[in-house]
């Protein structure tokens, strides 16, 4: 695995490539090092402790070992990205089997991607300069200095369309909720409460409007009733509340244009974490009904109605896909985790960088439904329909 995966005959390394995310390996991913050799972890942290006398030949070898551990975890890594070398009998062991390891391996191809042009441009530069090619050293020495500055600049565009985004986003987020009553409350994004809490909270005040006056009067400023007359959609008299599915109509009931009354709601434009999309299916957004409820009371679309129909059918099968996994609320975070190990985001602020809607679709688009049985096959399927309509046209 180790000659596989970057070292030659003679012990030497001769491609870091693989070690680009050596320091997330031993702080994010240490378990998966240590998984390598149980004991090693131990026999470190003993290595380690200022009042243990050791021998040098006893701490050489332990430090050997941790460094094997994490070559060998590294050069996997490897393999696994290139996609080569999948009939080895270890890929079927732990850890090379754990969703840790494939969190891992995406962290690194993010650490690759982003010093590839960098990395060929220098390659090519040091084989001119022992093929004594001066002009084609400097000239791919210039492309690699060129490459990492168009790096730095897409990075610096990138956080200001981040931050703009971030603005444009609460601006938006502080109108009304679709399908709200025009006298609804117009809250700033920051105090207004999102997901289960916004449905506790929406009771809570549903409760408190048929107590006093003065309670249901001071409620009103923070919280937007559920309560929703849908008198105007073949339902005369009729009030249901949106966060109560069992309140709506449903042909199961006798009634008669069952979905129309909920034409007028959409999804949540700009989810920024998974967290909010867990909460949008069950809870709703805002004082929208949820997701989940009018996807199964409604099914094939059909309360998918206007002229927003396709734009707000595309992003429902999207949550839909990303509701797969995520069955009950304990899925949320480990998903989450894995988003920001696909775009290498460890620290806060890149964190913070990947929580929009786009780096969301990209995790799916990219990795979930790569999980999904038949994606190959669909994907070949779908590419020659698209070769075959190409030629006819």
């Amino acid at each position: 695995m180790m000659a596989l995966g970057g070292w030659r005959p003679d012990g030497n390394n001769y491609d870091v490539i693989r070690s680009l995310a050596r320091v997330e390996l031993l702080t994010e991913f240490k378990d998966l090092v240590d998984a390598i050799v149980p004991y090693s972890a131990g026999a470190q942290q003993y290595v380690d402790d200022p009042n243990t006398t050791i021998d040098w030949t006893t701490r050489c070898h332990v430090s050997l070992l941790r460094e094997a551990s994490a070559s060998c975890i590294e050069s996997a890594a490897q393999l696994f990205n290139d996609n080569i070398h999948k009939d080895l009998d270890f890929w079927q062991y732990a850890p090379f089997n754990s969703t840790r390891f494939v969190q891992f391996c995406n962290v690194l191809k993010e650490k690759i991607n982003a010093k590839r042009p960098e990395r060929e441009s220098l390659s090519r530069a040091l084989g001119y300069v022992e093929k004594g090619e001066i002009k084609g050293a400097l000239l791919s020495a210039t492309e690699a200095h060129t490459a990492t500055t168009e790096t730095m600049i897409k990075k610096e565009i990138y956080g200001m369309e981040t931050r703009l985004y971030d603005k444009l986003s609460s601006f938006l987020s502080s109108g009304l909720a679709p399908g709200a009553s025009s006298t609804s409350s117009m809250l700033p994004v920051s105090s207004v409460p999102t997901g289960q809490a916004m449905n506790e909270i929406a009771h809570q005040h549903h409760h408190v409007n048929s107590g006093s006056g003065s309670s249901s009067s001071s409620s009103t400023t923070t919280t937007t009733s559920t309560a929703h007359d849908i008198s105007s959609y073949g339902h005369p008299g009729t009030t249901i509340d949106l966060k109560d599915s069992t309140t709506w109509p449903h042909t199961s009931k006798g009634q008669t244009n069952d979905a129309a009354w909920a034409s007028s709601f959409g999804v949540q434009k700009a989810p920024q974490t998974l967290q909010q999309i867990y909460d949008e299916w069950h809870y709703g957004w805002r004082s929208g009904p949820p997701l989940g409820d009018l996807e199964r009371l409604y099914p094939q679309g059909k309360w998918r109605r206007g002229k927003q129909r396709d734009a707000v059918s595309q992003q429902v099968r999207s949550r839909r896909t990303i509701m797969e996994y995520l069955q009950n609320a304990t899925d949320v975070e480990p998903l989450q985790n894995e988003l920001y190990a696909h775009f290498a985001a460890v620290t806060d602020e890149q964190k913070k960088e990947v929580q929009r809607w786009p780096k969301i679709k990209s995790f799916l688009n990219e990795n979930l439904r790569k999980r999904k049985d038949g994606h190959e096959a669909r994907s070949q399927e779908m590419s020659k329909r698209r070769k075959k309509n190409t030629s006819t046209e």
